[in-house]
């Protein structure tokens, strides 16, 4: 995704790499989107003073008849309605987000791609020998540990936690880059996965038990977009992680369960009726091209990576 000024101080045009979109947004400036999604601190600038957002995707809006929604978020209030533009207002009592982007603005954008047939997920994506891999699952499933053992592998990493989905001008599925960093935990997995990537400049997350690796420039480890061809379910273990990685056949039930729940339920509500029936197209699309595996790694992702994710890759 391209982050280019817009035609005021104080507006910005979102455009895609591969997926064809534009969004225009009044009352933020590209360079602190750009801020924004570089994982950097946004709270001096973000609350306390009051400001007016209009997001709005290029495209024809409805007449819908449908009923303005509201959400209050502790960092500013989202305006929508089904088929126009969205709205967010933060004002005086507005406080810091609670996580790097506003929720405010995130669902705001999420209506804006979802009018378009795109889906903002919180998911994974990267390259894994031939496999082109959109992974899914709740936290704590071990996305962002897969996807640092594909870069200490010499694999190739799209996002570990938030991408944009739909389809290219030649019906491909493919995936954008939405935030420009990888956030690991601090763990055992995390510790030995780096070791084998010094190379790798991860820095603090502030006060918080994470580790922030920006993503500056595309190339030998991480990719602008990616056309899916295989997609990973991942479980959540129960108490301790097993020994050995496990990959083995999903249904399409479940992995569209995973794809509404990965993305904002409330699209998919009968309160946003287009925005509904343009994921949905594009989540057929998915399902229809793509292999779905339940896959569940274990400690060998860690000890041995290279192996592991060959035979996860192959199977």
């Amino acid at each position: 995704m391209r982050v280019s000024p817009g035609p005021t101080a104080d507006s910005t045009s979102l455009h895609g790499t591969t997926l064809p979109f534009e969004v225009r947004l009044d009352g933020i400036a590209a360079a602190e989107l750009r801020q924004i999604l570089a994982g950097r601190s946004i709270a001096a600038g973000w609350a306390g003073r009051v400001r007016r957002l209009t997001v709005a995707a290029v495209a024809p809006e409805t007449s819908s008849a449908a009923e303005t929604y509201r959400h209050v978020f502790v960092d500013g209030t989202a305006i929508l309605r089904s088929g126009c533009r969205a709205r967010v207002e933060v004002g005086d009592d507005s406080q810091a987000p609670e996580y790097l982007l506003p929720q405010s603005l995130n669902l705001a954008l999420a209506q804006q791609w979802a009018r378009l047939g795109l889906m903002a997920l919180h998911a994974a994506a990267l390259r894994v020998g031939k496999r082109h891999v959109l992974v899914l699952g709740p936290k704590a499933s071990g996305k962002s540990t897969l996807c640092l053992a594909t870069l200490a592998t010499g694999g190739q990493v799209l996002s570990d936690d938030w991408l944009l989905l739909g389809q290219d001008s030649h019906a491909r599925v493919v995936c954008e880059r939405l935030r420009r960093f990888l956030m690991v935990r601090d763990c055992w997995a995390s510790d030995q996965l780096q070791v084998l990537r010094p190379d790798l400049a991860f820095r603090r997350s502030g006060a918080r038990p994470k580790q922030v690796l920006p993503v500056e420039t595309e190339g030998a480890h991480f990719l602008p977009s990616l056309a899916i061809d295989e997609i990973w379910v991942m479980e959540r273990t129960r108490g301790a992680r097993g020994a050995y990685s496990r990959k083995s056949p999903e249904n399409a039930t479940h992995v569209l369960a995973h794809l509404i729940k990965a993305a904002m339920p409330l699209l998919f509500s009968a309160r946003f009726a287009l925005e509904h029936r343009a994921q949905m197209r594009t989540a057929q699309a998915l399902l229809q091209a793509c292999p779905a595996y339940r896959v569940q790694t274990g400690t060998d992702l860690v000890e041995q990576p290279v192996a592991t994710l060959e035979r996860l890759a192959a199977g």
